[in-house]
């Protein structure tokens, strides 16, 4: 496998991965606000406590339960879990924050999904 200085190709397009798997939970928090915000006007409030949940609720469970791989399923704490060269070898990590983020995106996509759908019947109905 290719290596850039000391870091893999392959580890590196993981990481890359699960960052846009970060990027993508937000993003359907974003896309969750604009497609229920005619519904319920206060759907904002939830989605933006949501996302804070989701920036720091890890990493509060990782210094309450005194451990520090709950932090990595934080934006922030996978950063710094990155850049960790101590920590940076474990793979089971990664891949256990990538599924958890996964997971996490499953909700927000099949409420889009419910609302796509209502919206494109009511316009063929016109």
């Amino acid at each position: 496998m290719s290596m850039i200085g000391h870091v893999s190709v392959a580890r590196l397009a993981f990481d890359i991965i699960i960052v846009l798997s970060f990027y993508l939970f937000l993003l359907l928090l974003v896309e969750l606000r604009v497609v229920y915000s005619p519904i319920y006007s206060k759907i904002g409030l939830l989605l933006g406590f949501v996302a804070i949940l989701h920036f720091f609720l890890p990493l509060i469970l990782s210094l309450a339960f005194e451990n520090p791989a709950f932090s990595c399923y934080s934006p922030f704490g996978f950063f710094a879990f990155v850049f960790d060269p101590s920590k940076n070898q474990e793979f089971g990590v990664r891949t256990s924050v990538l599924v958890v983020i996964m997971l996490l995106s499953v909700g927000p996509i099949l409420y889009v999904a419910r609302r796509y759908s209502y919206v494109l019947a009511l316009r063929q109905q016109m």
